[in-house]
């Protein structure tokens, strides 16, 4: 079956992001009141997400476009039948993980349950444990998007949840248990060795002041780090093996002429609406922080960090055609987002709350649109409604 738009799956879709939004602001209301009510909630988004995801009807050019291939590779994985493309270059502590499954059990729909119950555990967890009191929820729609995404790209997206959970043990855990669970994530999915550097990023300026005109240049410097990279070292050096698809990627966007400018719109248009509407609302947000307990100021002082990291990544995946860098720091955006619009005086109307609901639900309607066939999104069927 060929990907095709279906109003209905977009429908699912939104419902489950009004799902994650309602979940999460049950949730943070009573983390401080009530922690079984507040838990309680948290996991009715987390058991419908995991439901959603697992008992999904995936076949050729439906349910997502590697997950026929995942589970290929996890019902032969430990028979030594190869699997086209995983069979040959699975990252040692996800091949581990899947063959444990394997071994317990025969069924895909368990190893789905439990690989994407825990994405789904891990993303709602980290959004609970970093928002701070009285931030806007409405930024949580898109939570699902990533989750979404995670149909097409299990492993990058498996990848991530690792990394979200080093940032939540930031809050609790010594520092070497940190680096050991953000660092494990580079096991999962190579790519996240670029990503699992916002770790000592945020504990070398943790304890600083960044200014903007600072956060301005290390951006154009890792722009002119990024360009050099595609243009010499891709160029001279074509030959060294720099890791699969991320090699193509680069080298791809070189042949394409793919800029910063050329690539923006379609990868990284909402974080640079995040770092427009931070820089525009900076003394709104310095007047909200400047009231937070310590808890919350760690909570804002460790996301603002990871925010500017990731503007610093905008130009290296632009340029270098990382389309997927996006997205490893997906979650903690939302929460600045919601510091975004609960620090802006307009948004205690209505009227601006519902403004920006629609405005987040147009957006993710159209990266689907944009991205639905070459990933197989398109349409979803409810496995369990077919032998109705």
């Amino acid at each position: 079956m060929r990907p095709y738009w279906d109003n209905l799956s977009m429908f699912l879709y939104v419902v489950m992001g009004i799902v994650s939004m309602i979940s999460l602001n049950n949730a943070l209301k009573y983390r401080e009141i009530c922690k079984s009510k507040s838990l309680l909630h948290l996991s009715y988004g987390i058991i419908v997400w995991t439901i959603f995801s697992s008992f999904r009807v995936v076949d050729y050019g439906i349910g997502g476009a590697d997950a026929l291939s995942y589970i290929g590779y996890f019902e032969n994985c430990i028979s030594g039948l190869k699997v086209y493309p995983y069979s040959d270059h699975m990252d040692w502590l996800m091949g581990v993980i899947i063959k444990a499954i394997r071994y317990c059990t025969k069924s895909h729909y368990v190893f789905f349950m439990i690989v994407y119950g825990f994405m789904a555990w891990s993303y709602f967890f980290f959004c609970y444990k970093y928002a701070p009191k009285k931030s806007s929820c409405v930024s949580y729609f898109l939570l699902f998007y990533l989750y979404l995404r995670s149909f097409c790209t299990l492993r990058s997206n498996f990848c991530i949840s690792f990394i979200l959970l080093g940032l939540v043990s930031l809050l609790y855990l010594k520092k070497y248990k940190v680096y050991l669970i953000t660092f494990s994530s580079v096991l999962i999915h190579k790519a996240g060795v670029v990503f699992a550097i916002v770790l000592p990023f945020i504990q070398f300026f943790l304890k600083k002041k960044i200014k903007i005109p600072v956060i301005l240049i290390m951006i154009v410097l890792s722009s002119i780090s990024a360009s050099i990279f595609q243009n010499v070292f891709l160029t001279n050096f074509a030959d060294v093996d720099l890791g699969g698809a991320y090699q193509s990627y680069a080298s791809n966007s070189l042949e394409e002429g793919g800029g910063f400018l050329d690539n923006a719109w379609k990868i990284a248009f909402e974080q640079m609406a995040l770092g427009f509407m931070m820089l525009i609302n900076i003394k709104s947000l310095r007047k909200r922080w400047s009231s937070f307990d310590d808890i919350d100021k760690k909570r804002i002082d460790i996301i603002y960090l990871v925010c500017v990291f990731d503007f610093m990544l905008i130009p290296i995946n632009s340029i270098m055609g990382i389309w997927r860098g996006y997205e490893f720091f997906y979650a903690p955006r939302l929460v600045m987002w919601g510091e975004v619009l609960a620090s802006s005086n307009c948004m205690r109307l209505r009227i601006s709350q519902v403004l920006f609901f629609v405005i987040f639900v147009a957006w993710m309607i159209f990266r689907i649109s944009r991205t639905y066939e070459d990933s197989a999104l398109m349409p979803y069927f409810f496995e369990p409604l077919q032998y109705i």
